[in-house]
């Protein structure tokens, strides 16, 4: 209860921590690169802040008010416009951005917690695997052993930016045929 003569409630508290998260994201533009390449530094710096803390995810994915998460907003906003998004489709388009860029980290936390509280039954994987048929499922049996693993980490993010960028290009374009 003393922590609550610095705070006002339970939600104050979690937004002053989204705050402290979000106030180590690099929002420095290099103004000599790309939007694409801006896009692609600040997500992996947002995804680096994220990787600090198993929770963080979560603490993010919930309402919260922050004059950091304005700065990473407008950041990215910024970037939008640049590459030819108009108002109401950056908006769209941030509100996307946000839930694809939490997604992995959000699979990771929940494996994670799922594992401690029930931990994984190896004979139950084992016997899934075994039954996998090469006929019926041929592309989940080929890699079955790297599916049942969620905890891909760094490899997931930086496709999940690769991801992003490239879909963005495509609706930059056909928002923008002449370039302009």
């Amino acid at each position: 209860m003393a922590i609550y003569r610095h705070v006002r409630n339970k939600s104050h508290l979690l937004d002053l921590m989204v705050e402290r998260l979000l106030d180590q994201v690099d929002l420095a533009p290099a103004e000599t690169v790309t939007w694409q390449d801006r896009l692609r530094r600040l997500l992996a710096s947002f995804q680096a802040v994220v990787a600090t803390h198993p929770a963080t995810a979560m603490l993010l994915s919930r309402p919260f008010v922050s004059p950091a998460a304005l700065r990473v907003s407008e950041a990215l906003m910024a970037t939008l416009y640049s590459a030819g998004f108009d108002p109401g489709q950056s908006v769209r388009l941030l509100q996307v951005i946000t839930g694809m860029v939490l997604g992995p980290a959000i699979n990771r936390a929940t494996w994670a917690a799922a594992s401690r509280e029930r931990p994984p039954d190896a004979a139950r994987q084992q016997a899934f695997l075994e039954g996998l048929s090469a006929g019926e499922s041929p592309y989940l049996s080929s890699a079955a052993d790297q599916f049942m693993d969620w905890s891909a980490g760094a490899d997931a993010d930086r496709l999940t930016i690769e991801l992003l960028v490239g879909g963005l290009e495509v609706l930059a374009a056909l928002s923008n045929p002449r370039g302009s």
